[in-house]
């Protein structure tokens, strides 16, 4: 009997070591599973935060696109409006050869009225000078 007891003694201190070791193991796999959430908890942060700064760079992006477009607009009536300018200025330098012209030929006119005139009084000087000579 005294073999018994011994037995379940040993038997007994067997299985507390044993049990002591599958209860480190818990400790060790429980400190496993903490660091393991832990570090999921990272990952779900940074995660969080990625996809946070990917939806800046796609507001930014549409942003950009929208000014793009706006400019892209800007530029057209710009473009437009400079080739209404090019069509005035040819037709505004039209004009002013036209009236360069028109003032050559008003010169041109005025030169001959002043020939005509000086025409015309040397004709009345002469029809004067002949008319003195009927007084006498």
């Amino acid at each position: 009997m005294q073999r018994a007891i011994e037995e379940v003694v040993s038997s007994s201190q067997s299985s507390l070591e044993t049990f002591d070791k599958v209860s480190s193991g818990i400790g060790q796999t429980d400190a496993l599973v903490q660091e393991v959430q832990s570090a999921m908890n990272e990952q779900k942060t940074g995660s969080g935060q990625v996809l946070d700064t990917l939806k800046m760079v796609n507001e930014v992006t549409s942003s950009v696109e929208k000014g793009s477009k706006e400019m892209r607009i800007g530029n057209g009536l710009v473009l437009k409006t400079v080739e209404k300018m090019k069509k005035a200025s040819g037709e505004i330098e039209a004009n002013i050869e036209e009236l360069t012209r028109g003032f050559s030929g008003i010169e041109d006119s005025s030169n001959q009225v002043k020939n005509a005139a000086a025409s015309i009084v040397t004709h009345i000087e002469a029809m004067n000078g002949a008319v003195g000579n009927f007084k006498t």
